[in-house]
């Protein structure tokens, strides 16, 4: 579950930098960018596939203002769940026999 996380969260950053550095949507600037978008929205929908995600992607960002340059506000990912340590139980005395 840990993998995924990363990956989530290594996906949305991807996608942060993509949408932030991103000026004009050339042809190039639209594959990445919606390359990325897939990338990260694969990890939530399995059943996704690239030829349909793309063709949406690339309508969506053509349809976008040539000089939106503001980043694009990406949900972070939700925290781990914090774990429960086991109680600390303390040992038994142990006896000691004095040497006769």
């Amino acid at each position: 579950m840990t993998t995924r996380m990363i990956q989530f969260a290594t996906a949305t950053a991807l996608i942060g930098a993509v949408l932030g550095f991103a000026g004009s949507a050339s042809a190039e600037t639209v594959m990445s960018q919606c390359s990325a978008k897939y990338q990260a929205a694969k990890l939530t929908d399995s059943t996704l596939t690239w030829q349909p995600f793309l063709k949406q992607c690339s309508a969506d960002l053509k349809a976008q203002p040539a000089a939106a340059t503001t980043p694009a506000v990406v949900a972070a990912p939700p925290a781990p769940k914090p774990t429960v340590a086991a109680p600390v139980v303390p040992a038994a005395p142990v006896a000691v026999v004095p040497p006769v």
